[in-house]
């Protein structure tokens, strides 16, 4: 299996990480993921970046072009 960010090869006990999409449930405060999301599948060196960058805008006023 390959990273799909770097296109790297991950070894058989290597961390990676699964991102898919779905819906934030209100009423359980919950995700729900889609049953037609496939998990992209990244290695962790690309996992640790995108979480980094996610969460030094955390921090940050909110943008309208994030919700869009």
């Amino acid at each position: 299996m390959r990273c799909e960010m770097c296109t790297r090869r991950l070894g058989s006990r290597e961390i990676a990480h699964g991102i898919r999409y779905g819906t934030a449930d209100p009423v359980s405060d919950l995700f729900l993921p889609s049953k037609e999301s496939a998990y992209t599948v990244i290695c962790q060196t690309c996992g640790e970046l995108i979480l980094r960058q996610i969460y030094s805008r955390l921090n940050k006023p909110t943008s309208p072009q994030y919700h869009q």
